[in-house]
Order: C-alpha cells, then sequence, then structure tokens
C-alpha cells in the first residue's frame, strides 16, 4: 500500500498539470460542500440575522480578527525569547494551518501542523520548544478565559 502511494505521488510529480487539476477540483468540491452547509443552515439562522446590526457583525469580525493577528504577535514574541525568530508571516501562516488541523480527529493534529509548518517555512528544527510555546500559549489563553468568565 505504502508503495502503491508512493508510486502515485511520483507520477503526480512527474505531470504537475494533472496534480494542479486535482488540486483545483478539490477545492471547487470543498467550496461546493461550504456553500451546500452554509444554504442549508442559513434558514435556521434567517430570524436572527434579520435582527442584526449590520455595524454590530463588521465589528464581531473586526474584533476576532484583530484577536488573532495580535494573537500571533505574542506568540512571535514567546518564540523570539526562547531564541527562535520567526517572521509574521511565517507565524501566521503556521496557525492558519493549525487551524484547519482542529478539524482532523485527533487533538495532536493542532500543534504538529504548526510545528511542521514553521519547520517547512522557516527552518525552525527545535520541536519540543515550538510545542512548549503552544503548550504556554494554550495555558495563557485558558486563564484568561477564566479570567474574562469571573469578570462578566
Amino acid at each position: 500500500m505504502i508503495r502503491r502511494a508512493r508510486d502515485v505521488l511520483a507520477y503526480l510529480r512527474a505531470h504537475p498539470r494533472l496534480s494542479k487539476g486535482l488540486q483545483l477540483l478539490l477545492v471547487v468540491v470543498t467550496v461546493a460542500l461550504c456553500v451546500w452547509g452554509v444554504r442549508s443552515e442559513w434558514s435556521k439562522a434567517a430570524d436572527s440575522l434579520e435582527n442584526a446590526k449590520p455595524a454590530y457583525l463588521a465589528l464581531g469580525f473586526l474584533t476576532v480578527a484583530l484577536y488573532y493577528l495580535v494573537f500571533i504577535l505574542g506568540w512571535i514574541r514567546m518564540l523570539h525569547a526562547w531564541q527562535i525568530d520567526v517572521p509574521y508571516r511565517v507565524a501566521l501562516q503556521a496557525e492558519m494551518v493549525s487551524m484547519l488541523a482542529k478539524y482532523l480527529p485527533g487533538g495532536v493534529w493542532t500543534p504538529a501542523a504548526r510545528a511542521v509548518a514553521l519547520r517547512r517555512a522557516a527552518g525552525v528544527t527545535d520541536t519540543p520548544t515550538v510545542l512548549a510555546s503552544i503548550l504556554v500559549e494554550a495555558a495563557l489563553s485558558a486563564i484568561s478565559g477564566v479570567i474574562v468568565f469571573v469578570v462578566s
């Protein structure tokens, strides 16, 4: 089975147009499934959306986007303190890859995806330190969540 998978990968590498075509097909299927999922659920949210104020909705989206963008800055500073220098773009890409990986079954894929993304994009080979930074960040996030809960 592994040999067959290697043969398929070698064939796809030898035929880049086919590989790009399959990637495009996967993107189209993914977008189609997302559209189908949103359309089927949209009617359930119609009443709530009719009463939503567009400015508050935009503010909510902006707040979440800013949270993630600032979150990356904190992670970069943490890595820098441990002598791992990563540019913002690479750190953001690693975070986005890990966010996609959280939809895979099992909790190991999210930190693994981020560590692998850093290794591939920035050549960071100190995986234990990267994983430790993810653990510290998760602990800080949990503590922050408890503080927000108690204050609210």
